[in-house]
Protein backbone atom coordinates (compact mmCIF):
# COMPACT_ATOMS: atom_id res chain seq x y z
CA UNK A 1 0.00 0.00 0.00
CA UNK A 2 1.42 3.65 -1.12
CA UNK A 3 0.97 6.44 1.02
CA UNK A 4 0.71 9.94 0.02
CA UNK A 5 3.84 11.02 0.10
CA UNK A 6 5.56 8.37 -2.50
CA UNK A 7 2.26 8.96 -5.21
CA UNK A 8 3.10 12.91 -4.67
CA UNK A 9 6.88 12.31 -5.36
CA UNK A 10 6.05 10.26 -8.09
CA UNK A 11 3.43 12.55 -9.37
CA UNK A 12 5.62 15.37 -9.38
CA UNK A 13 8.43 13.24 -11.22
CA UNK A 14 6.23 12.23 -13.84
CA UNK A 15 5.52 15.78 -14.49
CA UNK A 16 8.72 17.02 -14.53
CA UNK A 17 10.17 14.16 -16.93
CA UNK A 18 7.64 14.31 -19.45
CA UNK A 19 7.90 18.57 -19.15
CA UNK A 20 11.46 17.98 -20.29
CA UNK A 21 10.66 15.66 -22.97
CA UNK A 22 8.40 18.33 -24.52
CA UNK A 23 10.20 21.14 -23.84
CA UNK A 24 13.57 19.09 -25.78
CA UNK A 25 11.38 18.04 -28.75
CA UNK A 26 10.19 21.94 -29.13
CA UNK A 27 13.93 23.63 -28.56
CA UNK A 28 14.61 20.63 -31.07
CA UNK A 29 12.24 21.79 -33.77
CA UNK A 30 13.37 25.71 -32.92
CA UNK A 31 16.93 24.84 -33.62
CA UNK A 32 16.05 23.02 -36.92
CA UNK A 33 14.35 26.15 -37.97
CA UNK A 34 10.39 24.14 -38.33
CA UNK A 35 7.44 25.59 -37.28
CA UNK A 36 5.60 24.19 -34.03
CA UNK A 37 2.19 24.38 -35.73
CA UNK A 38 3.14 23.16 -38.89
CA UNK A 39 4.93 20.15 -38.05
CA UNK A 40 5.69 18.02 -34.76
CA UNK A 41 9.05 15.72 -34.56
CA UNK A 42 8.05 13.52 -31.92
CA UNK A 43 5.19 12.29 -34.39
CA UNK A 44 5.10 10.21 -37.35
CA UNK A 45 2.93 13.16 -38.65
CA UNK A 46 6.31 14.73 -40.09
CA UNK A 47 6.82 12.50 -42.78
CA UNK A 48 2.94 13.18 -43.78
CA UNK A 49 1.76 16.47 -42.80
CA UNK A 50 -1.81 15.81 -43.49
CA UNK A 51 -1.82 12.15 -42.36
CA UNK A 52 -3.85 11.90 -39.22
CA UNK A 53 -3.14 8.08 -39.02
CA UNK A 54 0.49 8.97 -38.50
CA UNK A 55 -0.09 11.92 -36.01
CA UNK A 56 -1.62 9.35 -33.78
CA UNK A 57 1.75 8.16 -33.00
CA UNK A 58 3.43 10.27 -30.67
CA UNK A 59 6.87 9.86 -28.75
CA UNK A 60 5.65 11.87 -26.47
CA UNK A 61 2.78 10.05 -25.63
CA UNK A 62 4.83 6.62 -25.67
CA UNK A 63 7.82 7.87 -23.07
CA UNK A 64 4.59 9.53 -21.08
CA UNK A 65 2.67 5.80 -20.94
CA UNK A 66 6.42 4.33 -20.07
CA UNK A 67 7.25 6.31 -17.41
CA UNK A 68 3.50 6.46 -15.93
CA UNK A 69 3.93 2.26 -15.98
CA UNK A 70 6.99 2.20 -13.72
CA UNK A 71 5.49 4.98 -11.46
CA UNK A 72 2.72 2.15 -10.85
CA UNK A 73 5.09 -0.61 -10.56
CA UNK A 74 7.46 0.88 -8.18
CA UNK A 75 5.52 3.51 -6.30
CA UNK A 76 1.74 1.97 -6.08
CA UNK A 77 2.87 -1.78 -6.08
CA UNK A 78 1.10 -3.14 -8.51
CA UNK A 79 2.39 -6.52 -10.34
CA UNK A 80 4.30 -5.58 -13.51
CA UNK A 81 1.05 -7.32 -15.53
CA UNK A 82 -1.32 -4.59 -14.63
CA UNK A 83 1.40 -1.89 -14.45
CA UNK A 84 1.55 -2.81 -18.24
CA UNK A 85 -2.17 -3.13 -18.44
CA UNK A 86 -2.16 0.25 -17.29
CA UNK A 87 0.24 1.77 -19.50
CA UNK A 88 -1.28 0.66 -22.41
CA UNK A 89 -4.58 1.70 -21.87
CA UNK A 90 -1.84 5.27 -21.30
CA UNK A 91 -1.24 5.06 -24.71
CA UNK A 92 -5.01 4.21 -26.50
Amino acid sequence: DATAKPIFSATLSFTIITGIVGLIIILIQWIAGLSPTDYNIASLNVFDKGNQVLGAFNLQTLISAYVFGIMLFATNRLSKKASIIWAIAYIV
